[in-house]
């Protein structure tokens, strides 16, 4: 019985419907009904004896809790531990996180096998703690995919190279770390990484994508480093396989962003002398969607109000709109699947006018997993937030409109919106 639970019931029964009529294995399909109906709000299974609380709804990114305790972010341990604390007293339950080190120099830790013993004993200690506070864990396994080909000295198309140190590299670590807690009722499910299809169908000549040399990456990237969409999926099919290998009955998301405004164009065009930057329509949007997501159970978006990408196809003329959204959940429960919003947020304090908006669309769309960018971010300095952080006091309104739709979610409210008295505490 797949380990994850609280999708809401209808969403469910929908689902198994398109997966029945797709053709997949009666058994798969009762198992998936069963899972579903079981709860659609429930508690972490086998955690800790705490209040009731939710494991679907929204929740927050903290992305370096792991990086926390091998010593790579600031804080440390402590610091992770308050930051889960502090995002569970507030009712967010679960955390995305990087599950690897971000630079090869960093991902020394677990790639020298002398030293990998902590670093897994470190990852032992956050999913320890995170079982004491009550939470549940969103690893998303290559976070860095640069960071494997780097510490390989071999360029990013070697990532699709089945013989290469690169890809043998990210097959142990996958195999390791899914072995490692294929039991833990900690995981709530796994992603593979970070927003690899943003990679896809580009020319990286002369790019400066996650370079510094200091911490073992080349100079600048090239040709090399150039891969398809196609071939992107295909490891994606293998990637999972190895997963469901030794964990056949946990969900996969991929950790894909929303396609590129131009991205099918792209894919098309990967082998001409020129890349098509052309603008995608509506079915050619679609069409990418399904097709990277294809090897997974979850759909994996992330949209932000920048550069206009939230605001295709005429949808809208405001800047602050999240009404794609609505379009990608119209197309997720087409295709019978979760959908997962992983990133979302504003830049700054403020009125946060597109998290607000974006909420809103949660609820009302009914999206069931979603994962607001930042909670407590002190990226570059114990006192000093990342850009898109999210803390306790500072931001009490927008936490508390976050609250308000995880209890409109839970009551099954689609009529909600994030303004008014949340606006003038």
């Amino acid at each position: 019985l797949p380990r994850l639970r609280g999708v809401v019931v209808e969403s469910c029964c929908g689902a198994c419907s398109m997966q029945q009529r797709k053709g997949l294995h009666w058994m798969k399909i009762a198992l998936f009904a069963v899972a579903c109906y079981a709860v659609s709000w429930s508690l972490p299974v086998g955690g800790p004896a705490k209040d009731p609380a939710p494991t679907f709804g929204v929740s927050v990114n903290i992305v370096n809790l792991l990086w926390q305790y091998i010593n790579t972010s600031t804080g440390g341990r402590p610091a992770a531990v308050k930051a889960m604390e502090d995002a569970y007293e507030q009712g967010f339950t679960f955390y995305r996180f990087a599950a690897s080190a971000f630079w090869p120099d960093e991902l020394q830790l677990w790639f020298n096998t002398t030293t990998r013993k902590h670093y897994w004993e470190s990852f032992d200690l956050l999913v320890e703690d995170t079982k004491r506070v009550g939470a549940r864990l969103v690893p998303s396994i290559a976070w860095n995919h640069f960071a494997f080909c780097d510490i390989c000295n071999e360029p990013l198309k070697e990532y699709f190279n089945e013989t290469s140190c690169t890809q043998q590299s990210v097959k142990q670590f996958t195999e390791e770390i899914v072995s490692r807690y294929v039991n833990s009722s900690v995981i709530l499910f796994w992603e593979l990484g970070n927003e690899l299809n943003l990679l896809a169908d580009l020319n990286m000549e002369h790019q400066h994508t996650a370079i510094a040399p200091s911490k073992g990456t080349p100079k600048m990237r090239t040709k090399a480093d150039n891969f398809s969409t196609d071939q992107m999926i295909d490891l994606c099919y293998k990637w999972t396989a190895w997963i469901r290998a030794i964990d056949p009955h946990q969900l996969i998301s991929s950790g894909h962003s929303t396609p590129r405004a131009s991205a099918e164009h792209l894919r098309h065009s990967y082998y001409k002398p020129v890349r098509d930057w052309m603008n995608d329509t509506l079915a050619e949007f679609e069409k990418n969607l399904m097709d990277v997501n294809k090897p997974f159970d979850i759909i994996s978006v992330h949209l932000y109000a920048v550069s206009g990408g939230n605001l295709r196809f005429n949808i809208s003329t405001d800047p602050h709109s999240a009404d794609l959204l609505r379009i990608i959940k119209r197309a997720a429960n087409r295709a019978g699947k979760i959908l997962y919003l992983g990133e979302y947020g504003d830049p700054l304090p403020g009125e946060r006018l597109y998290t607000r908006n974006a909420l809103q669309a949660i609820v009302e769309a009914q999206i069931q997993i979603s994962t607001l960018w930042v909670w407590e971010f002190y990226q570059t300095s114990a006192t000093v937030l990342a850009n898109f952080s999210l803390i306790p006091g500072r931001d009490d309104q927008i936490i508390k409109c976050m609250q308000s739709a995880n209890m409109n979610i839970k009551n099954g409210s689609v009529h909600w919106s994030c303004t008014g008295d949340f606006w003038n505490l």
